[in-house]
Formats: C-alpha cells, sequence, structure tokens
C-alpha cells in the first residue's frame, strides 16, 4: 500500500480557529457539571467542552464500562424563555436526524438521546485522539496551518468526507449546513468521521448578514466563512450546499491554510466575504484537484457538483490519475442489533414510540432474548397506555436479567399506572435492594408510600432520592407537591424553586407554584408563574382553568388590578380561549384605558376572533394614545393596512371598544 505521506505524529497549528471548542477555562466555568461528577450517578465527567449552542462532556460509563460523548444544549448563557424553548427545539430536532443516520465509518455515531438531571443528552460515539496528541479528541482544524497537506492524504481524507455526506444524504439529510474542519474529526488511527449534524450557529447579528437578497425568508445559519452563497441569500438549500462547504475545506488543505478562502481576518466580515465568494473560485489551489476545487466553489449552485456521488467520482479519477490505483470504499454493513436498540431508545424519547416498537420487535425476531429490546419494548408499550403488554415484556426481560434495578423499576410503574400499589411496592424495593443508589425506585416508591397516607415514609424516600441524584428536578417537584398537600407551602415553594433552577422549562413546576403563590395571596407572582407555564405547554389549558376559577371566585377587583386582567388575558390568549382574553382585556381597559399595549393586544385578539372591525378601532386607539411606543405605533399601522383600513387616529366608532 502506498504511504499517504504523514507520520500521524500530531497535529498542525494555525492562528484561525473561531469555529474550535472551547476548552476548560472562562466559558467552562459556567458548565453545570464539573470534571469528576458523575451524571446521573454513571457517566463520570473528564473533560468539558463548550460549543457555540452545546457542552460536550467526555464521560465514562461505569455502568458498560465505556468512553462516550454526551452532548446537551447551553442555555446560562441565554435567559429568555423563547431562547431556551429554541434551543430545545433545535437539540431535539439535531437528536432526531443524528439517530437516524446509525452506522457509517466516516460519521460519528449518535446512540441514543434522553433527558438526564433535567437536561436532555445525546450520547455520542467518543473519537479517542491519535497516538501522540493531546489528551483530547482532534479535529481536521488541528492539521490545517503551515505546508499544504501530502497528496495521498487529502485524497483519502476527501473521500471519506464525501462517503460519509453521501450516506448522511441517503438518510434524509438535505444539508448538514455546517460543514467545516472543526466538525470533522480525525481518529486514533488517521481517518476522518464527520460530526455535528443539525446544530447550526445563527449568525444573523453579523454585520450585512441580512442584506444579501430581498427574497431571504429565513434565519442565517452556519459558521462565517464556511457558508455558501445562498446560505447569505436566504434560499432552499441542498446538497449542493455542503459540496461548497467541502470545496473551502478541499482548498484548506491543499493550499495549507487554516483559514478558509475568501476571508481576510478572524472576524469573517459577512457581506465582503459573499462579494468575493460571488467572484469565483479562489487562486492558489493548484494541481490535480484545482478543477475539483474549482467546480465545487462555483458561485451558483446550478455549476457545482449536484451531489457527493459525482463529486466523489472526479476525486476517485483523481486518484487513479496521480496514485496509480483505485481508493477503496469503507465497508458496507448491516446495522447491529444493539445499534437498532439504541434508535429505539432515542426514538421513544422523542415520543415515537410506534417505530421504537418496530426496531425492538426487528431485533427480538433475531434475537428473542434482548433483555434492552424487551425493556425498550415495555417501555414504549407503557408510554402508549398499554400496561398489559407493558409489563409482559418486563417480566421476561427479568426472567433474564433478575438482578436489573431498572426493569424492576419500569414494572413498578406499570403496576401503579393501573392501580395496584403493593405490586409496585414490591418491585420498587426489590430494585433498591439490588441497588441502593437508585433515585427513580426512591421516587417511585415515596409515590406508593404516599397514596398509601405514609407520608413520612414518603418523605424520607424523597429526602435518598435527592441525596442520591442532588441534580434531578423531577425529585425536588414530586416532594414539593407532597410538601404543599400536607400544607408546608414554604417548603414547596422552595422545591418548586429548586426544580425550575434545575430545569427552566419545567412547566408543571411553574403551573404548581403558581398555584401556591395564589393560595398566598400573590396574584401577581401567580400570573407570572402560569403565564409561563402555558406557553411552554400552549395546549394544556388546565393551569389557565386552575386560575380563572380561584381569580373569579375572588369577587370584584379593584382599579389597580387593571394589568391583574391584562395578565390573565394574556394567558388565556395563549391556551387558546379567546373569547376570555378577549373579555379581559375590554374589563382591564375599562379600568385604565390609557394602556396602549393593552390596546394592541386586544386588536390582535379581535382580529383572530374574525371582528375586523372592532380590530381596527383597537389599533386606532393605540395611534391615538401619545404613551404609545413606537414599535407599538409600527405594529398598529402595519395590522390597519393589512385590514386594509386607513391608519388614522380616530375616535369614530370608540364605543364598540369600550
Amino acid at each position: 500500500m502506498m504511504s499517504d505521506g504523514w507520520s500521524g505524529e500530531g497535529p498542525r497549528k494555525g492562528p484561525y480557529r473561531p469555529e474550535r471548542l472551547q476548552p476548560r477555562g472562562r466559558a467552562a466555568q459556567f458548565a453545570p457539571y464539573p470534571v469528576g461528577h458523575r451524571i446521573a450517578g454513571r457517566f463520570e465527567v473528564r473533560q468539558v467542552w463548550c460549543g457555540g449552542l452545546g457542552w460536550v462532556f467526555v464521560v465514562y460509563d461505569h455502568r458498560d464500562h465505556v468512553p462516550r460523548a454526551l452532548k446537551t444544549f447551553l442555555w446560562e448563557t441565554r435567559s429568555g424563555l423563547a431562547q431556551r424553548r429554541s434551543l430545545q427545539t433545535r437539540f431535539l430536532r439535531e437528536a432526531k436526524h443524528w439517530t437516524a443516520l446509525g452506522s457509517h465509518p466516516n460519521i460519528v455515531r449518535a446512540r441514543w438521546a434522553r433527558p438526564l438531571e433535567g437536561r436532555l443528552f445525546l450520547s455520542l460515539e467518543y473519537v479517542p485522539p491519535p497516538p501522540g496528541a493531546a489528551r483530547r479528541t482532534l479535529s481536521l482544524a488541528d492539521y490545517l496551518g503551515g505546508e499544504p497537506l501530502p497528496l495521498p492524504l487529502v485524497l483519502r481524507w476527501s473521500l471519506e468526507i464525501c462517503y460519509g455526506l453521501q450516506h448522511a444524504h441517503s438518510r434524509g439529510v438535505a444539508c448538514h449546513r455546517d460543514l467545516k474542519p472543526s466538525n470533522v474529526l480525525v481518529t486514533h488511527d488517521n481517518h476522518l468521521k464527520v460530526s455535528d449534524f443539525g446544530l447550526a450557529i445563527p449568525i444573523g447579528s453579523l454585520p450585512g448578514a441580512h442584506r444579501m437578497g430581498r427574497q431571504a425568508t429565513r434565519a442565517v445559519v452556519g459558521t462565517p466563512g464556511y457558508l455558501a452563497p445562498e446560505q447569505y441569500r436566504g434560499e432552499p438549500l441542498d446538497a449542493r450546499t455542503d459540496v461548497y462547504a467541502f470545496g473551502l475545506i478541499l482548498h484548506q488543505m491543499v493550499v495549507g491554510s487554516s483559514r478558509p478562502p475568501f476571508v481576510d481576518g478572524d472576524a469573517p466580515d459577512a457581506e465582503r466575504t459573499y462579494n468575493r465568494q460571488m467572484g469565483g473560485p479562489p487562486r492558489g489551489a493548484e494541481g490535480p484537484l484545482r478543477p475539483v476545487v474549482e467546480k465545487c466553489l462555483a458561485p451558483d449552485p446550478a455549476d457545482r457538483y449536484p451531489d457527493c456521488r459525482a463529486l466523489r467520482a472526479d476525486l476517485s479519477a483523481v486518484h487513479l490519475e496521480a496514485l496509480g490505483s483505485d481508493p477503496e470504499p469503507p465497508a458496507a454493513r448491516l446495522p447491529e442489533a444493539w445499534e437498532k436498540v439504541n434508535r429505539a431508545v432515542s426514538l421513544l424519547s422523542l415520543d415515537e414510540t410506534a417505530e421504537s416498537i418496530r426496531l425492538c420487535d426487528e431485533v427480538l425476531a433475531l434475537l428473542p432474548n434482548s433483555v434492552p429490546a424487551l425493556n425498550n419494548r415495555g417501555a414504549a408499550h407503557a408510554a402508549a397506555g398499554e400496561h398489559t403488554l407493558a409489563r409482559a415484556d418486563y417480566s421476561e426481560a427479568l426472567l433474564l436479567a433478575p438482578n436489573d434495578p431498572r426493569i424492576h423499576c419500569n414494572r413498578a410503574a406499570s403496576w401503579l399506572a393501573e392501580g395496584d400499589p403493593e405490586a409496585a411496592l414490591a418491585d420498587y424495593s426489590q430494585a433498591l435492594a439490588l441497588d441502593r443508589r437508585h433515585a427513580a425506585a426512591y421516587r417511585g416508591r415515596a409515590l406508593v408510600h404516599s397514596r398509601r397516607r405514609d407520608l413520612t415514609a414518603a418523605l424520607a424516600d424523597y429526602d435518598a432520592a435527592i441525596r442520591t441524584a442532588p441534580g434531578d428536578p423531577i425529585s425536588y417537584f414530586d416532594r414539593g407537591s407532597l410538601l404543599a398537600e400536607i400544607g408546608r407551602a414554604d417548603d414547596s415553594l422552595a422545591d418548586y424553586s429548586h426544580a425550575i433552577a434545575l430545569d427552566p422549562l419545567f412547566a408543571p413546576a411553574y403551573c404548581n407554584r403558581g398555584l401556591l403563590h395564589l393560595r398566598q395571596g400573590q396574584p401577581r407572582a401567580a400570573l407570572k408563574d402560569l403565564g409561563v407555564a402555558t406557553r411552554l405547554r400552549p395546549h394544556d389549558a388546565q393551569s389557565w382553568a386552575r386560575l380563572a376559577r380561584a381569580l373569579l371566585a375572588a369577587g370584584n377587583l379593584s382599579p389597580a388590578d387593571a394589568m391583574l386582567l391584562s395578565d390573565r388575558g394574556n394567558i388565556c390568549a395563549a391556551a387558546g380561549d379567546l373569547q376570555r382574553a378577549a373579555a379581559d382585556y375590554r374589563e382591564s381597559l375599562a379600568r385604565d384605558a390609557a394602556r396602549a399595549d393593552i390596546w394592541l393586544r386586544r386588536g390582535v385578539v379581535e382580529e383572530r376572533l374574525g371582528c375586523g372591525e372592532s380590530a381596527a378601532c383597537c389599533y386606532r386607539r393605540v395611534l391615538a394614545l401619545g404613551t404609545s411606543a413606537e414599535s407599538e405605533r409600527e405594529w398598529a399601522t402595519q395590522r390597519l393596512r393589512a385590514l386594509d383600513h386607513p391608519p388614522q387616529t380616530a375616535d369614530e366608532n370608540s364605543e364598540k371598544t369600550e
């Protein structure tokens, strides 16, 4: 075999790496888990890395005795609820797409996605560093900077990137969108794996990012310097966008640059980069790969390779001509049974129960004694409310693995769901006899004790669950619910607040804390919490219904409570009860008619109810009030034009809005 000309003794260094993960230091001081911590009592943190949108923890799995990389989204620097919800949505999308890719030699494998200690985690294949390198995973970015890479290595690595992308595109990933050197990892045997599917970095705040095209309709995402022209313009993306990013990386390998072409300094200017890209391919990529680079970097997507298969064909031709041999493709193989089970676990965590059951059925048809498949199929049946089927699977799994506390715990939950606390208690106690640090078993047994009104034993078990897993918000929430039931309101509030601090998207904790505030005579704090709960779960109007009954039963409200009525209207509108929202806004404005923001919100609700004339009157009131903010006036003017009403500040028909 011909040598590729690279010794593999270590990475090359270069100054331009704005996209690389940041090690422990200023960013990592905010890490939710320090080195040495055991996540969920199982995954011991060995390294901490922080990227644009997420934490990456290199951990040792003490149960399976293997290293893993656990990825979770970064919300410590996001204070807004909408930002955190957006991060969670994007993380769930990444988990769903990535786990669906299965196993491929040139893709970092995603094994499962599930919540641990109140956070969603994605379990990834740990890619160890090459021999002689630092004790951290290396990426292609570490090898760029200095002299050009040897041609044999460039060809091998380029083909491996193509194989990985081609596999991803064939599995439903239309476009990676964030292909760059730091998202291509180097294995211990000097091969490449493409990583980070779905976690693109928004660049909407960059100068000129939204001025490239007037027809842009979506946010521009990706890393500055590695975007194709159509990404700046907000146009639809496909495999040709990845081909462009591949061309940028190929150019860097050929010329030996740590900086992508078209970029001057360490802080790329979006508009200048775009204009240079539109001027045609960059200079400097000489040799047999120059035509490939130029075709990849054509400004018009129609002039590029249509997909990675066509690109790979030209790379293979260069390989044959330059090295005298055909490249060896990665060996194809069917997914192993354990990979299917792990994908089934991930699908279940994403509420895809039917698909999860189907995958487990496939595994059990080949391996009838697969304990993981039986356990996960039981969990999927339980999630679908099929508890008899779930217990049958759990019982069969326990015949094969009687000392697994997780399966005892799962069967106990199924017994409890169907009203058999005695059978549940036996399974929870057996789980704890097998593992005294099983927090879910303490929590479940506490629920059984509380239903039997043995409150002292229930609180003792909740305390044990919290001692065992202090980072799990569910234990605090469950204990808070029991404390509220027995009249210890202050302790209950503390537990709900702790649960929210651990998981700021925990809607039931906001709801229950809001109800406690209401009972303590703090309606404004109650409305704030219930408003958050309703926004997090807009299809669950239970929190609004409880609040409405409590406030309406309180009798007349004073004129100072106009904002209280407005807040209640906001919650009602978020829950979809537009008629009641409009009534609250009307009553609020009857008490304080000078609030432009309430007139505006009422106008939006009236418009959604189909009352165009009433909505127009509300918008005109916004324009007539001297206290209106500029943004409120702009919105009111825009809606009046949409309703085909002249944006005049008049009081005609104002009696309709009183």
